[in-house]
Parts: structure tokens; C-alpha cells; sequence
């Protein structure tokens, strides 16, 4: 019996000498709303995860910071407690989310379990809930995801949006 993750690689390999290529989908093509809905919260969590923590250190890694500080600085905003923080900021400020963001909000926070010992369960339902938005948002909306991740963790706490502190913007 073949392990399961080499077994789902072959599943998805290419059929071979069909006499046609087949290519997989690209990774950065935009996926329709109903195409992603069909993946599970903790599937579009996981990415999320993977998009923030991706995102902050490129927003904080200007000005140049020693890599211990760097460090340091991403595990505040990318750890539950940041990312609940983050969320309450969000929903807290006049940053408008759209219904079906709020529903995906919902569904992240629902999906969630209690987390590990060393996060507050509310906390991590909160990380969970955004890492699930932020998922969705990654593969059909790049740019409301990056408006949402700006806000997050470029507006410093207490901060309004217009007083937001934009880290290495490029703009």
C-alpha cells in the first residue's frame, strides 16, 4: 500500500501518452466565488494562515529590522492573538465588509475548535474566522485581500484608517 500523500500525487500527475498535454490549473488564476466556496473552512484557513504570515513579513521586513526583531515582530501580528486583535480592529473601525465576508467570517469562526492550550478559544476562533476570509479572498478578490491585510497590520492599534502607519508601501 502506498503512503497516502504519494498516493495523491499520482492522483494528480498528468495523464501520460494520451497524445495531448494536460497542465494543471495555474496557482495564480482567479477561481470563481462557488469554486472556492466548495473547499472546506479549514482548507481556505490554512492558506489564509499562510497568506498573512506571508504578507506581514513582507509589509515589516522595511525599514530593515535584525532578523531576531523581525521575528518578533511577525509572531505579534501572525499568532491568534494578533490576528483576533486584528479582526476586532477591523470589525471595531469603519473598514465595511460585505455580507458574504461577514457569512465567511461566520462559517471560519464556526468551523474553528477550540485551538491549542497556549490560545484563548475566542482568540483562536478569531484568527480562524479571519484566516478563513482571507483564504477565500486570496483566490477570487487578491486586491480586497490586500485591503483588508493592509488595514490590519498597518494601522497601528487605536489608530484610525486615515492615521494608518503604511510600513514599506510601494504605492
Amino acid at each position: 500500500m502506498l503512503p497516502i500523500a504519494l498516493s495523491v500525487a499520482i492522483a494528480l500527475r498528468p495523464p501520460v501518452g494520451l497524445g495531448h498535454r494536460t497542465s494543471p490549473p495555474s496557482m495564480l488564476q482567479v477561481r470563481s466565488d462557488a469554486e472556492v466556496a466548495r473547499l472546506s473552512s479549514a482548507t481556505l484557513a490554512y492558506l489564509g494562515d499562510s497568506v498573512f504570515e506571508t504578507y506581514a513579513r513582507k509589509r515589516l521586513m522595511w525599514p530593515p529590522l535584525r532578523h531576531r526583531d523581525l521575528v518578533d515582530l511577525v509572531r505579534t501580528f501572525s499568532c491568534a492573538e494578533g490576528q483576533s486583535a486584528g479582526l476586532k480592529r477591523l470589525l471595531d473601525s469603519e473598514f465595511v465588509l460585505s455580507e458574504k465576508e461577514e457569512a465567511l467570517l461566520r462559517r471560519g469562526r464556526n468551523s474553528a475548535g477550540r485551538g491549542p492550550k497556549h490560545a484563548a478559544p475566542g482568540e483562536y476562533r478569531d484568527a480562524s474566522s479571519l484566516e478563513c476570509l482571507l483564504g477565500f479572498l486570496h483566490l477570487t478578490d487578491s486586491r480586497r485581500c490586500e485591503e483588508i491585510l493592509d488595514f490590519i497590520i498597518c494601522a497601528p492599534e487605536g489608530a484610525s484608517e486615515d492615521e494608518a502607519v503604511h510600513i514599506g508601501a510601494d504605492d
